[in-house]
């Protein structure tokens, strides 16, 4: 009898334990093994940071972690008091462009297509994305830095709020991007 009574609490104390550790393994984002051997299958971009995103600075994150990679160094403060609008609680397209080009980068706009996406990552430039997570009737629009793809598996790799080396479906993806008439911007270094 007294072994009944031990044997339940302990199944149940491992069962828990269990989940614990699988939730724990399914919130942490790895860095993706891509060797970029095969730049048509799959590509990840070495050495783009990843900084937090602060408050609703998706816009203002976006271009530290670019300008970073490039190897300029501002933070999300400094980039908002310029182009964080308040009453929308966001930034605006032109904005990110004309921060960019005002402080010596080249900034385009190239055609949002997912061809372009994918030469624009096997060429090393990170991409900035604005992705529509709401719908049409209450749209909620955030900014992302596009880093690498896994076409394997159907995914994007990219950097977004407080996560690093995200994952999404392309469908998913594509889905968001188009909401917002795919729009995109490679940032370049000036000459």
């Amino acid at each position: 009898m007294k072994k009944t009574g031990f044997l339940i609490p302990f199944l149940v104390y491992s069962i828990l334990l269990t989940f614990i550790f699988v939730l724990i393994g399914c919130t942490h984002n790895e860095r993706p093994d891509i060797t970029n051997q095969f730049p048509d299958k799959a590509f990840l971009i070495p050495g783009v940071p990843f900084f937090p995103q602060k408050d609703q600075f998706c816009g203002p994150a976006s271009l530290q972690s670019v300008f970073a990679y490039w190897g300029r160094s501002f933070n999300q403060e400094e980039i908002s008091k310029e182009i964080f609008i308040p009453q929308l609680k966001g930034t605006l397209n032109f904005d990110l462009v004309n921060f960019a080009a005002v402080h010596g980068f080249l900034a385009e706009t190239p055609a949002g297509t997912r061809e372009e996406l994918e030469g624009q990552i096997r060429q090393k430039h990170p991409v900035i994305a604005f992705l529509n997570l709401g719908n049409n009737l209450f749209p909620l629009g955030h900014y992302i830095v596009i880093i690498g793809y896994d076409l394997s598996k159907k995914e994007i790799i990219f950097h977004s709020g407080q996560n690093e080396f995200k994952r999404m479906s392309y469908p998913a993806f594509l889905n968001q991007w188009k909401s917002t008439d795919d729009w995109m911007l490679v940032v370049l270094p000036g000459v």
